[in-house]
């Protein structure tokens, strides 16, 4: 089993998400780690990256990978590199800086339509997600930023039947520390 399979699977604690090579790398002066740390910190390289820092998993691996093609353009160890570095688990998955606050649950009624999840929420900017649990894991089913306290999750997955829904909001520094099942009205 690899370190990201240990990390991944320690019963006792260990990662949600790891970006790592799938083998030996050989990258100049390891550029793609820079660049993915830049991207979380911003400032560690000057030469690269934005002063705004990325908090999605995928979000940063991109950013190391551009670094990387900045620096040393279209050679074939870069273009080898931009495809051994992957995320393993939720590549939408949000770092934190800091032990985030509790948003509020929830409410309900919320309205499926064929493409989309209306959900009220009074928190301006906070990201709902819809999921469902299932024997394969946790199925995405939908993601919204909340407007004028409305989300409106658009629909990646069309919902299973019999498969109870389940929302959680987040925003930086704040999530829900439920998973929040809510009666749907379906039309």
């Amino acid at each position: 089993m690899s370190f990201v399979e240990h990390a991944l699977r320690n019963p006792d604690g260990g990662a949600i998400g790891v970006i790592a090579a799938t083998r030996t790398t050989h990258a100049h002066g390891n550029i793609m780690i820079r660049g993915i740390v830049d991207s979380a910190i911003p400032g560690i390289d000057p030469s690269w990256g934005s002063s705004s820092p990325e908090r999605r998993l995928g979000n940063i691996l991109n950013a190391g990978r551009g670094c990387m093609d900045f620096k040393y353009g279209g050679s074939d160890n870069t273009r080898r590199h931009r495809f051994l570095y992957q995320t393993f688990g939720d590549r939408t998955l949000e770092t934190w800086t800091e032990q985030p606050d509790q948003l509020p649950e929830i409410p309900t009624p919320i309205e499926i339509g064929p493409d989309f999840i209306l959900i009220p929420y009074d928190v301006e900017g906070a990201v709902i997600t819809a999921l469902q649990e299932t024997r394969n894991g946790v199925r995405p089913v939908g993601r919204g930023t909340v407007e004028d306290g409305v989300a409106q999750l658009q629909i990646a997955a069309e919902p299973l039947d019999g498969v109870e829904l389940l929302y959680s909001a987040s925003m930086e520094s704040r999530v829900s520390t439920h998973l929040a099942p809510a009666v749907a009205d379906v039309r």
